[in-house]
Formats: C-alpha cells, sequence, structure tokens
C-alpha cells in the first residue's frame, strides 16, 4: 500500500447507515438514512503482512480480516471516492437495492453475526438495514467496535434469500440441539476385544480430568458414587466426580430430553466400578476423574449461548479433554462452530471432541469446527466396518472433517434408572457416533497420561526428557498416529479420517516387558509446553466485564513461557534423527486454526533423507506411503487441514542414515495483535510427534551461502580461490561489478571508489538455522546462522533471501556459511595527506644528511579541507581527527586557528574519518600518512694516526674537506675536548699530561639517540604551510644574526645511557644532546707547559649527578609525605571506630 503496489477491488458488499454513535435502542432507526460504511476487498500483489495491516489503517480503512493470502476485507467510509483509494481496478455492488423475491421468504428465527472489527458505525448500519426489511430484532448487540470474534444478535422474520449486508459475516437458522444417539474399550487400546496390556503397566487414566457436557450423571451409579453405601458429594476428595455443575439441573433425570444419555457417556469415559472389579462396561480410562455440565432440563438442551463458558469451567479445574455428544441439525460452519474454534486457538491446552451425527450424510455442528475431533463410528469387533448411519465429511468448506473413528454401535455403558438414591449397577446398549465419542476422548486420556508421564522422547539434544501437560495439537499429532485403517482403505479420508482409535500403533512389546521402560521410538515436540500452571494462567486472562473468548482475544498472549517456537510466515524448525531402520517411519504434524470467518493457517512438514531425498506432508500414494522426491521443487498446500502426515515406508529408507524433519510456516495470517498467538496473531504454534526414529542428532544440512553480489562503484578486486587459485584486477574506471560464488568461490576483495555511495545486492541461498540481520545495514539485510550451537528451539525462516542496501559508502566485512568471504576497501588515495606534509617529504628528500644536526617542524592546516568537499558529496554526520603516532585523537577543527607542532620522533600521521551509514551503521576509516625523520649526517669510522714530536696532532686518514666533529674523552672520563676537525687536529694546546694519557677519540653516532631543545628565532623554511627550524654546530659561541640557528659545544653527559656530546646556545634557548660513538683509544700525550684551553669540568657529569640526587630527594619527600597521610587517616578511622 501507498508503495506503488496494484490494489484491485474485487467485490463491495451492501452497505445502509445511519450517522448514529451509542444511543438507545429506539433512536438506532430512522426513516431515511444514507450509507457511511461498506466493505471493500483489497487485492495485494504480495502475501500480506502486519505492516500492510497498518498501511491500511494508515490511509483510513479499517482491516477487518484477512481472505486469502494476498486478499483483505476492509470497511471503507463511503467518503472515500474511488480515485483516493490507490489503483483501484474494479468495484462491485451487491444486492445494492435489496430486492427482495416473495417466494423465497421464510419466517424464522435467525442469528445475525457480524464482521470482526466492525466499527460501532457499521454495527448501527446494519440494524438499520434490518429494520427496513421488517426483520425483528430480539436481542439487540452492544454498540461498540466489534473484535476479534465475530458478534451476534438474534432476529426474527421474513429474511429474504441470499441477501448480503455490508457488516454482516453471515446470517444462520437457529435450530434446536440434540443428541446424537441412533467389549468397546479394548479395541480402542489394541484393536482386539479382550487384551488390556495398558492397564497392566498403570496406565489407566489416572490424574487425568474429563469434562463432559450432557444430560448429567446418574451419581448414584456404582461406576461413580464414592463407595459401596454412600454417593458421596463431588470435589477433589471424590473418587469419580470433582466438578457437578447443576446450575441448570442436578440429575440425568427421567423427565429430561435423552434421559440417561449423559450417564451413558460419563461411563464411557470413566467407568469405574465401586468394588473395583474391571468388567463390562469399564472405560479404558477408568482411573480418571470428571467434570460433569448438565447442559438439559424437563426444557431440553440448553446449552449456553457463549458455550466456551463450558470449557473455561474444565481448564480453570485443569481438564484438557471436553466430551460433546450433541448439536444442531446444520451442516453449515456456525457462530457455536466459531467459539469452539475460537477456545482451542486461544487456549491451546484443550482438546474438543465432537459427535458428529448419524445421518449418514455430512456431518453437523459444531463438529464441523476446525480445531475439534469429530469422532465417526465403527462397528465393535476386530475386524471393524464403518456404520452406515455415521456422517460423514467433508465439511461444506472442503476438509476432511472426520478426524478419526471409534467404536459406535451396541456400545455397553453405565444406565441411569433416573433415581438418586437406587444404587443401580444397570448397563444398557446404546449405538451412535455419541457413543464413539466419548471412547475415542478415554483414548485421548491415555495418551494424555502417557504425556505426563513423560513416556514418550521429548529430548532436545541433550535435554533430560519429563513428563508435561500436552496442549491438543500434540494430542492430535499422538492421536493421528494412534490409528489403523479400515479395510486398509487409504487414510486420511473424509470417512474414517485417519482411521479408528488404535493405542498400539504407537506402543512397542518391550514397552510391557518393563515397568520403567519408555517409548524410546515416539518423538514428540510441543510448542505450547508451559513453564508453570497453564490453568491459572488461562484464568488470569479472562475479565469480568466480557465473555471469555473476547477476553481472551483483548488480552492476547505472545507465547512466552511455552516451549515454542511460535511459526510467522516463512519461520521454520529443524531436527535430525538418526532411524531404528525397523519399522516405518511416520511424522504428524497438527496446529490450531483461527475460527471463520479467518483464513486456516499454512504449515508444511517435510522429510529430508540423508542422500537428498525430501517427503511433503499431505502427499500420500495409493498405498498410505508418502512419495521421495529427488530435489526441493515441490510444494505441496494443507488444504485447509490442521493435522498432515508423512509415512515412509522402511523398504525406501535403505542405506538412509539420518533423517532431517522440517516444520515450515507457508503461510500465517495476520491480525491486530502482531508477534501473539490467538485469533489476532500473527504466529502460530504446533504439535509433532514421529515414530520410527532413535536419537535426535547434530543438523546436518548444506549451509546458507553467497550466490551472487552486485556492487556498484568498483575500481578492482583480488581473488583467493578455494582451491588456491588467484586473480588480481583493475578497472580503468570504477563499474559495476557481480560474481557468482557457486561458480567462484573463495575470498573475494573489492576496492571500492571513495568519491561516492553505492548500491550492493546480496544473493543468499537456502539456510537451515535461518539468518541474522547485519547491524546498522537495514531489517532486510541479513547473513546465514552457520550453527545451532546454543541449541535453541526458535524458529528461523531458512528460505533463500536477496536484500538490497542502497548508498551505502564502505560495506562491512560479509562471511557465509561455505567459507566464503566478501571484503572492501575504500580507495584512498583520494585521501591524499596535507600539503605541509609533502612539503616536509620533499624537503627531507632534499636535505637529509647535511649540515643540520636538529631539526623540527610545524603545520599550518588552515587551508586544510575535507576530501570530500570538491565533490559535493560526503557521508552523513561526517567527522575528522587526527594523530601523531599512538597519541591521543584530536578533531580536525583545531586546524582553523591553530598551528600544529609535529612531534619531533613522530613517523606517522594519521586522520580518521568517521560517519554514519543510512541504516545507522557506524563506519570509521583511519588513513596513515608516514612522516620521514630527517637524518643527520653520517660519519662513517675513521682511522687516525698520531703524529707526536713537534706537530702533535691527530690526523683523520682519508678524509676530504669536511669537518667532523670529535670528542677526546680521557680514560678516568674526567677530561674531554671538542674539535669540528678537517684533515687534523692540533693538540698542543690541549691539557694532556706531557706524560701522557690514554683517550677515547669519538665521533657522532648518526644512529643514536639524540634529543633536542629548539628555542627561538631557528626558522630555516616557511612554505605552503610547513614551517621548519634547525640548528647546526657552531665552533665560536656568539650571538651575531647569523648564529641565531647554532649550538656550541658546553661539554658532555657521561651516564648509563651513553657517552652525549652536549650542545646549546643559552641566548636563543637552543639544547641538543647527541650520542657519541668510539672510533679509536690514543696514548696522547701533551705540552708540559700551562694550557687555557676550555676542558669539560667532569664533563657535566656532576650535573647529572645533582639531578639524579634532587629527583631522589623529591621521590622520597613524596612517599614520606603519602605514608604520613595514610597514618593520619588510619588514625582517624580508628578515632571513630
Amino acid at each position: 500500500m501507498g508503495k506503488g503496489t496494484s490494489i484491485g477491488i474485487v467485490s463491495i458488499l451492501l452497505l445502509i447507515l445511519v450517522p448514529v454513535s451509542a444511543a438507545p435502542q429506539s433512536q438506532y432507526f430512522t426513516e431515511s438514512h444514507e450509507n457511511i460504511g461498506k466493505e471493500v476487498s483489497i487485492i495485494f500483489e504480495h502475501d500480506i503482512t502486519y505492516l500492510d495491516w497498518l498501511e491500511l489503517e494508515n490511509e483510513g480503512f479499517i482491516p477487518l480480516r484477512q481472505i486469502s493470502k494476498n486478499e483483505m476485507l476492509v470497511w471503507m467510509s463511503v467518503s472515500k471516492t474511488d480515485s483516493e483509494m490507490f489503483n483501484l481496478e474494479k468495484i462491485k455492488n451487491l444486492n445494492e437495492n435489496l430486492i427482495i423475491n416473495v417466494e423465497q421468504l421464510h419466517l424464522s428465527k435467525y442469528r445475525v453475526l457480524l464482521e470482526p472489527h466492525l466499527p460501532s458505525e457499521g454495527v448501527i448500519q446494519v440494524l438499520n438495514s434490518l429494520n427496513e426489511l421488517n426483520l425483528k430484532i430480539i436481542s439487540f448487540p452492544e454498540i461498540k467496535n466489534v473484535g476479534g470474534v465475530p458478534a451476534s444478535f438474534q432476529i426474527s422474520g421474513l429474511l429474504p434469500e441470499g441477501i448480503e449486508i455490508n457488516g454482516v459475516w453471515k446470517i444462520e437458522k437457529i435450530l434446536e440441539t440434540n443428541a446424537r444417539n441412533d467389549v468397546a474399550a479394548s479395541i480402542i487400546e489394541g484393536g482386539n476385544l479382550e487384551e488390556h496390556k495398558l492397564w497392566s503397566r498403570g496406565i489407566n487414566g489416572e490424574g487425568v480430568l474429563i469434562a463432559v457436557a450432557d444430560t448429567g450423571i446418574d451419581l448414584d451409579h456404582a461406576c461413580f458414587r464414592e463407595n459401596l453405601t454412600g454417593v458421596g458429594i463431588p470435589g477433589e476428595t471424590h473418587r469419580k466426580v470433582e466438578i457437578l455443575n447443576t446450575t441448570l439441573d442436578s440429575w440425568d433425570s427421567s423427565n429430561n430430553s435423552d434421559f440417561g444419555h449423559g450417564t451413558h457417556i460419563a461411563g464411557s469415559l470413566s467407568c469405574n466400578w465401586v468394588d473395583g472389579v474391571q468388567k463390562t462396561a469399564t472405560s479404558l480410562s477408568y482411573n480418571s476423574r470428571l467434570i460433569v455440565q448438565d447442559i438439559v432440563s424437563e426444557a431440553g438442551w440448553i446449552p449456553p449461548e457463549n458455550v466456551e463458558v463450558l470449557f473455561l469451567e474444565a481448564a480453570e479445574n485443569g481438564a484438557i479433554i471436553h466430551s460433546d455428544s450433541w448439536g444442531d441439525n446444520e451442516v453449515n460452519y456456525t457462530e457455536r462452530s466459531g467459539r469452539f474454534d475460537g477456545w482451542g486457538r486461544e487456549v491451546p491446552w484443550s482438546l474438543i471432541f465432537v459427535a458428529p451425527g448419524n445421518s449418514g450424510g455430512q456431518l453437523m455442528e459444531p463438529a464441523n469446527a476446525r480445531n475439534v475431533v469429530a469422532v465417526g463410528s465403527t462397528t465393535k469387533s476386530e475386524d471393524p466396518q464403518m456404520v452406515s448411519s455415521s456422517s460423514v465429511g467433508p465439511t461444506t468448506l472442503g476438509t476432511r472433517g472426520i478426524f478419526l473413528v471409534a467404536p459406535g454401535k451396541n456400545i455397553i455403558s453405565a444406565n441411569s434408572d433416573g433415581v438418586v438414591n437406587s444404587f443401580n449397577e444397570d448397563t444398557s446398549s446404546l449405538s451412535g457416533t455419541s457413543m464413539s465419542t466419548p471412547l475415542a476422548a478415554s483414548g485421548a486420556a491415555i495418551i494424555q497420561q502417557m504425556v505426563e508421564l513423560g513416556l514418550f522422547n521429548s529430548k532436545k539434544i541433550d535435554n533430560y526428557s519429563s513428563g508435561f501437560t500436552p496442549s491438543g495439537p500434540l494430542m492430535k499429532s499422538l492421536l493421528s498416529l494412534s490409528t489403523t485403517s479400515i479395510e486398509n482403505s487409504n487414510v486420511p479420508n473424509s470417512e474414517q479420517g485417519w482411521g479408528i482409535l488404535n493405542i498400539s500403533e504407537i506402543l512397542t512389546e518391550d514397552f510391557f516387558e518393563n515397568e520403567n521402560n519408555t517409548i524410546d521410538d515416539v518423538w514428540i515436540w510441543d510448542s505450547y509446553q508451559f513453564d508453570g500452571d497453564w490453568s491459572t494462567f488461562t484464568s488470569s486472562r479472562i475479565g469480568s466485564d466480557d465473555p471469555p473468548l473476547e477476553s481472551l482475544t483483548k488480552n492476547t498472549w505472545n507465547g512466552s513461557g511455552a516451549k515454542g517456537p511460535f511459526l510467522s510466515t516463512g519461520d521454520e524448525i529443524r531436527w535430525n534423527f538418526t532411524i531404528n531402520r525397523e519399522e516405518d517411519v511416520r511424522a504428524r504434524l497438527s496446529w490450531l486454526a483461527k475460527p471463520e470467518p479467518y483464513m486456516v493457517d499454512d504449515l508444511r512438514l517435510s522429510i529430508i533423507t540423508s542422500d537428498g531425498r525430501i517427503a511433503y506432508s499431505n502427499n500420500f500414494d495409493n498405498n498410505g506411503y508418502s512419495q521421495l522426491y529427488s530435489q526441493d521443487s515441490v510444494s505441496f498446500s494443507s488444504n485447509n487441514e490442521t493435522t498432515v502426515g508423512i509415512n515412509l515406508n522402511l523398504e525406501d529408507l535403505v542405506g538412509v542414515d539420518w533423517i532431517h524433519v522440517v516444520v515450515h510456516g507457508d503461510y500465517v495470517s495476520v491480525g491486530n495483535s502482531p508477534n501473539s498467538i490467538g485469533i489476532e496473531g500473527n504466529r502460530v504454534g504446533f504439535g509433532l510427534a514421529i515414530k520410527g526414529v532413535m536419537e535426535e542428532t547434530p543438523i546436518k544440512m548444506d549451509l546458507g551461502g553467497f550466490e551472487e553480489i552486485i556492487v556498484e562503484r568498483v575500481l578492482g578486486y583480488t581473488y583467493v580461490g578455494s582451491g588456491g587459485a588467484y586473480e588480481q584486477v583493475d578497472f580503468e574506471d570504477a563499474k559495476t561489478f557481480s560474481w557468482n560464488f557457486e561458480d567462484l568461490p573463495g575470498s573475494l576483495n573489492l576496492r571500492l571508489s571513495i568519491e561516492s555511495p553505492r548500491n550492493l545486492s546480496v544473493n543468499l541461498s537456502n539456510n537451515p538455522f535461518g539468518f541474522r540481520t547485519i547491524s546498522g545495514m537495514g531489517d532486510a539485510a541479513v547473513l546465514p546462522i552457520c550453527s545451532d550451537e546454543e541449541n535453541t528451539v526458535s524458529a528461523v525462516n531458512s528460505s533463500s533471501r536477496n536484500w538490497i542496501v542502497q548508498n551505502i559508502w564502505w560495506p562491512p566485512l560479509l562471511n557465509d556459511c561455505k567459507g566464503n568471504h566478501l571484503d572492501f576497501d575504500l580507495d584512498s588515495k583520494i585521501l591524499e595527506p596535507p600539503l605541509p606534509l609533502k612539503k616536509w617529504r620533499d624537503w627531507v628528500d632534499e636535505n637529509n644528511e647535511q649540515e643540520f644536526i636538529a631539526v623540527e617542524s610545524s603545520w599550518d592546516l588552515t587551508e586544510w579541507e575535507s576530501p570530500w568537499v570538491e565533490g559535493g558529496l560526503m557521508p552523513e554526520r561526517l567527522a575528522c581527527e587526527y594523530r601523531f603516532d599512538l597519541q591521543n585523537w584530536e578533531t580536525c577543527a583545531v586546524f582553523e586557528n591553530n598551528i600544529i607542532s609535529v612531534p619531533k620522533t613522530a613517523t606517522k600521521f594519521e586522520m580518521k574519518y568517521s560517519w554514519i551509514e543510512v541504516y545507522g551503521l557506524s563506519r570509521t576509516l583511519v588513513v596513515e600518512h608516514l612522516i620521514p625523520q630527517y637524518q643527520i649526517r653520517d660519519y662513517p669510522p675513521l682511522s687516525i694516526d698520531y703524529i707526536t714530536g713537534d706537530e702533535n696532532k691527530i690526523s683523520l686518514v682519508g678524509n676530504g674537506n669536511e669537518k667532523i666533529p670529535l670528542v677526546l674523552l680521557s680514560i678516568n672520563r674526567d677530561r674531554a675536548f671538542f674539535e669540528s676537525v678537517n684533515e687534523s687536529w692540533d693538540l698542543k694546546n690541549l691539557s694532556i699530561s706531557c706524560e701522557g694519557e690514554e683517550f677515547w677519540i669519538m665521533g657522532i653516532d648518526s644512529l643514536g639517540v639524540r634529543d633536542f631543545n629548539i628555542g627561538k628565532d631557528a626558522e630555516i623554511f616557511n612554505e605552503d604551510g610547513l614551517i621548519i627550524s634547525g640548528l647546526q654546530i657552531g665552533l665560536n659561541d656568539g650571538d651575531s644574526e647569523h648564529m641565531k640557528s647554532m649550538v656550541y659545544w658546553d661539554g658532555l653527559l657521561d651516564n648509563e645511557a651513553g657517552v652525549f656530546l652536549w650542545l646549546e646556545n643559552s641566548i636563543d634557548n637552543h639544547e641538543v644532546a647527541v650520542e657519541l660513538k668510539s672510533f679509536d683509544m690514543l696514548q696522547l700525550y701533551g705540552s708540559c707547559e700551562e694550557n687555557n684551553q676550555r676542558v669539560a669540568n667532569s664533563m657535566l657529569q656532576g650535573v647529572f649527578l645533582m639531578w639524579a640526587l634532587l629527583t631522589v630527594i623529591m621521590v622520597v619527600s613524596g612517599i614520606l609525605a603519602w605514608k604520613k597521610q595514610q597514618d593520619l587517616n588510619k588514625d582517624r578511622y580508628e578515632e571513630e571506630s
């Protein structure tokens, strides 16, 4: 919507309205009025998501419900013209003039069901439309916005057939509710007439509570009473009946409709003879207990209008199973069918068994509800046959309808005599689906007990398997596994559903050999496995102002506290199993549907074998087995069924090491409460049961990877293939570049132009672990998740992806799960060094090893500009910082007002550019510029001759006219002499003993340590923002102008670090210390006459000794002060204590 999507109007239903708000009933109708709203069906070109729901609301529509994957029914104000409705293609008005055919009028009572989410003005418009037809409104609806459950009210009169009224979902005729009458336990248990192996293992319904709504119960019957001599009071301590709801009636009385029906059904559910003997009429689940809801009186069957109050009472007391052998003679989906379904979707810990009828034709309501278990009827024999009177499917919606069948002919159970204190022990034989339904519910109680005892394998790799309360979907999955087809017919079908209930189908013989044995070849998963008290949680969602179902849709649940996962469209979860190689592999998946008029969610079950074949749910051959395909190229819809299965023939599994099971959300409809799992939600849980597997193992599947990438403005690439291939290519100009990783896997590095942003497109293959979003790249940009190391149970969307990120300057490193790597480098040639640095490099090249002993520089960067300024495009929130070597970063803003001093030891200048990409990705580009160091002149090793006699000088052998600074250092380190020597150094005037002394002959070590401080007036270069100061070695201390950049001999520094020549200019505050190296040691002789040549007094050794001494004194003083402060603090603390 609003993004160029083509939207078509398919139909506009009739609309009539009076502009009236909540008003008294007498003000609902006016003599003349105009419609202010109508229903419009909008078609999208894609599968609808919740974002489309929000977009419709933003455009002024009121979404009512989803009709299909790409079609939404909305309420539109008639003031909105066609031109305002995007690209409406076709508008069709139905029954615009309400033309009535008198010959088709029917006088009766009807129930009007409003569209979900209909606004209050639409409710008033509906009432006006009905008033115009002279229909009597028996019960007025509340004038308010309709919620997720279609609101209803009753009318009577002559109703035209086929009438369609805007805001009305359907109008149904009100009919009378009736019962459905026309050695069973052992057949359900094991397919024969006599054996009860489950009872020998203690599997008899103990701990299970079953609810039944019917004609009541003959409480003093031997199947139910407290003991041999007393009936007892129903309650928590009663042997059989925990709750007896007598709101309408208190006994299965002879003056009630269908007298004895309820007692017979209760006996099938839970008859346990008071004398403890398991004899005829004993229930399969004889140790279960009952909640009995009497809904029949002398006036007939009176189930509550809001039928879910029956299920609420059961849920609040912990009962999951509810048995209902009654309904109207209506084959169409009714409001009651919808409330059965709505309860099931909102409260997943419920399973409602309903008798479909005994007409021999189409099953009737509420057995046609989507989430119930409709139970057909068979004969009672080891070779059962379908009873011809048993109602069958399909439903009017085309689904199978019948879930399974059970014995329903000549069923012997408890008989009511209508007397409250007779203590009767009678039995009677009845037939019909009313009898097969409680027998199936009794079998379900056995399965519930087995789940709660932890007898099935419910591990997730290493987690301990334990019991829990099963949900309706898990129970339906296990029930459909626990069936046998009648006459080897192909099931499931619309006559017998999944077949006749036969619990032995999920058992193995060794289960009965040891009381500690579990059923390890049946693995189960329940999204709704709740960590807590599901009953209390359900009660907490029920308000006092609304019917239970309306309260549940308002107080939505997002699945928190449950095991999960809960699937949205495209989500999936996977498991891997080894198989036991002794039996077929059979899997069943069940989930909960939303009620009509909502669409049914579509989940898909598939199994992938280790040799690469794949089977899909709802795809059985004539032998009842699933076909295995060689590739994932076929898709099978669930066709609105909510229990699907796969049967793999053992013969087809020869050579298969493991199987991979996938549950995929093909499409889950949206609602008004995103991320919730009820009627208004867009997620759904499931129950899964698999027989024929052994151990759950880590997932073994091909992981997802890059297929093709497309990148704009690429300058070149470097490719290193997984097989060792190597290729480096540079382009003349930036171009759009594509790469197919399926053909050329490996590592790819792309060099990107920095002058403008680019679009990046990535295609990714399927990935079993789903995908994760790339931080800062938008919701669409994802990468495959490569493992399930955390052993999570969350759903994932594993389908292939294609995403595009637009206007990104510098994408991050991208890796897939197949070992491919995609990296990006920005071409930083445009990010050139500042001009002063360029000039410095030139100056150093020209002046290295010249006359300067110390050089330093400063940069004037006031003319510097961001490199992106010239092009006019720059990243969002671009920031610039700089630093030398590893100093702290400083903002480039200081360039505007400051001369930047370059540290004298700096070897690199770094500039850091930071920005935020369009989707929030933070990027930092650091560009490093090298700073060359000025090299002082390198003096090679010298050969020195000492000439004695009249001359007394040292001569430099092989040296030209270049002056070389030399130092003579006495061996006892108490005297030193300095001279810049060309060819020779006359020693006559030096204070050297005439008897001879040993001296080190030393020169400047160009590679040694050097430190300096340049004061004022030493500038030697100033051009293009580069300012250079330099010092030279002078011969005589002076203060003339040309000597401003000179430093002079002032002695030596002699310490552990070495011997250093100390040069200074005290007038201009220049100081230089440069390390010396020794050329030679010679015995030198001086004149015995007095000599006034300047000698280094102890070579400034005393200066350093004094400095060291002062330093020690300062450190010691600091330590003593700190110690004294600590002692004071300690004394103060002790005083306070």
